[in-house]
């Protein structure tokens, strides 16, 4: 069951965990297209500098807009949070960098829920030995 409350921070939605209490957990922020005027003036405002490699952006290379903190760990899509980064540069830095931090955020939610993958290989008892026989009495 999911409902909005008031008194609730933006950004988060209250959730029933079972018979529980009811809980606050963050919601990712949707992601918008920007228009090509909408490009034009984060590039102009950025000064035209990629964020990541501090290179100025010349003319014909391929750039793209990019979030400064990933809208997967509750980044806003506007304001501040959009930078201008080259297209290699912001490849690089979302497979090495916002990649693993995201897929840490979710098992870490995960785990805070209590969802956990089964193991695929189950635990042993303490004490056991495979090399023994239990006798039957």
């Amino acid at each position: 069951m999911v409902a909005v409350r008031v008194g609730v921070p933006l950004g988060f939605v209250v959730m029933r965990r079972g018979r529980g209490a009811l809980e606050a957990h963050p919601v990712m922020t949707s992601r918008r297209k920007l228009s090509d005027m909408q490009r034009e003036r984060i590039f102009l405002a950025r000064g035209g500098v990629c964020h990541l490699c501090e290179r100025k952006i010349r003319v014909g290379e391929k750039w793209d807009v990019s979030h400064d903190r990933p809208l997967a760990l509750l980044g806003e899509d506007g304001g501040d949070n959009l930078k201008v980064a080259h297209q290699t540069c912001h490849r690089v830095h979302t497979a090495t960098e916002d990649a693993p931090r995201i897929a840490k955020a979710k098992r870490q939610s995960r785990k805070h829920l209590g969802i956990k993958k089964p193991s695929r290989f189950p635990r042993k008892p303490p004490g056991y030995n495979p090399w023994t026989r239990r006798i039957e009495t």
